[in-house]
């Protein structure tokens, strides 16, 4: 029976040994679960962070996209404020010249009777060199009567006759060309 003893006593160290393992394969297991569920819930955690990712990364993309939209829109807008200011620039140089005009009326008005003189002269040798017209509109019945009356009245009548005159004379010449030349006093 010596021998069963080595064998009792290695039966029973392995009987304390695996007593006193017992805890440690419990507290093992519940390490693992611990190591599992830490997994488990990094992997939920990743895939809450990706998804706030991804909308942000749509939100930076939508600005993004409204960013160059609102930056053609400003390029557009300076183009049309460079032509808007091109425009006021031509205005501003069209009533320069409307304003020099108006300055010089009056002397364009002074040159405007001596014109007409000329003109009703012109036609009046031009009625003599060609074929006798009927007295009824001559040109001799219409004379300035006083040089400081508004010249739109006569400048209007002068352009009638002369307009009149050209008329007859171009039907009375059966199409030919008719030329006439004023001769300045």
């Amino acid at each position: 029976m010596e021998n069963s003893k080595p064998i009792n006593m290695c039966r029973l160290l392995l009987v304390v040994t695996l007593i006193a393992l017992l805890p440690g394969v419990g507290f093992a297991a519940d390490k693992v679960d611990q190591v599992i569920n830490t997994g488990v819930q990094r992997n939920e955690n990743a895939k809450q962070a990706q998804k706030t990712i991804d909308k942000i990364s749509d939100e930076t993309d939508k600005l993004g996209d409204t960013y160059k939209r609102q930056m053609k829109v400003i390029d557009g807008l300076k183009v049309y404020n460079q032509l808007l200011q091109k425009q006021l620039e031509n205005q501003q140089a069209q009533m320069t010249d409307i304003r020099n005009s108006i300055d010089q009326v009056s002397v364009i008005q002074r040159q405007i009777t001596p014109l007409m003189l000329r003109m009703v002269d012109g036609l009046e040798k031009f009625i003599n060199l060609d074929v006798p017209f009927p007295p009824r509109n001559s040109v001799t019945s219409w004379r300035p009567s006083r040089p400081k009356t508004n010249t739109a009245g006569p400048s209007r009548l002068t352009r009638e006759l002369w307009i009149s005159t050209v008329r007859r004379g171009r039907w009375i010449s059966s199409g030919s060309a008719v030329s006439l030349c004023f001769i300045s006093r």
